[in-house]
């Protein structure tokens, strides 16, 4: 959970949402201080209600990996807008540690596009979609 404020000056409370599919979800509080305060009230309230996670979800392990990597820009811009098109959506808010190849296979049916040429009667790997972020 997080309280950020965007461009446009607007606050919002970000946090993950548990139950499938799990996602980032925002709350918006509008612009100005009483939103910001209002906004840090409601963080506050859902850490009392969240239980806590015994290590970091996949959206905080993707992020760090970003960071760490030695990346040209270019392909650093290319990997964030994969992940947050394709991967995170899906994968995003599940706790790592506890990732199953059950979450790992219902990535695979999500990102299935029968339409799609190149994916239409091709059983492409795990590795390979992840590698190519589809």
């Amino acid at each position: 959970m997080s309280v950020h404020q965007l461009k446009d000056g607007r606050w919002i409370v970000q946090y993950p949402n548990p139950s499938p599919p799990p996602r980032l979800l925002r709350e918006y509080f509008g612009r100005g201080a009483t939103a910001q305060v209002r906004a840090e009230q409601r963080e506050k309230t859902l850490a009392t209600k969240q239980p806590k996670h015994e290590g970091p979800i996949f959206t905080e392990i993707a992020g760090e990996y970003l960071e760490s990597r030695d990346f040209n820009e270019n392909s650093k811009n290319l990997l964030a807008l994969r992940l947050k098109a394709n991967i995170l959506p899906i994968l995003g808010g599940l706790q790592a540690v506890r990732m199953t190849h059950n979450d790992l296979d219902r990535y695979i049916i999500t990102a299935e596009r029968p339409s799609h040429p190149v994916r239409s009667g091709a059983n492409l790997s795990i590795s390979r979609r992840f590698s190519t972020g589809r």
